[in-house]
């Protein structure tokens, strides 16, 4: 039986390639099943470099509120701008909502403590 089933992702002989068969067995041999996942997660990801990931945390999340809510890019760039962030465009955000954004949805779904009436701040007229 395959020591490594559950490294989404990866094959044995990947991880074996990269060195991390034996590393990995030593850490899983240590763990329960919820935490492999979680673990094998973190091994997955990588750094994100887009210009949103360069925000802090409460204005990330505040541009996220508003991609979750439906707001259109020119009244995020706006509310952007209106907070001192300044130089956003459609390219940026929609880079976002690809990668980033997909992330926060799949944490916030995964732990329904993490949902919050955050309140967003939007200039400009909303038709």
């Amino acid at each position: 039986m395959n020591p490594l089933p559950f490294i989404h992702g990866y094959t044995p002989a990947d991880l074996q390639n990269m060195g991390m068969t034996r590393f990995l067995l030593q850490l899983y041999a240590n763990l329960n099943a919820a935490q492999c996942r979680s673990v094998s997660s973190v091994v997955k990801s990588r750094k994100r470099r887009s210009k949103a990931s360069h925000l802090p945390h409460d204005i990330q999340l505040n541009l996220n509120t508003m991609l979750a809510r439906g707001c259109r890019y020119r009244d995020i760039i706006q509310s952007l701008n209106a907070q001192g962030y300044p130089g956003f465009n459609k390219v940026n955000l929609n880079a976002w909502k690809r990668t980033g954004f997909q992330h926060w949805l799949q944490t916030r779904n995964a732990e329904p403590s993490l949902v919050t009436d955050q309140p967003v701040l939007v200039t400009g007229r909303n038709p």
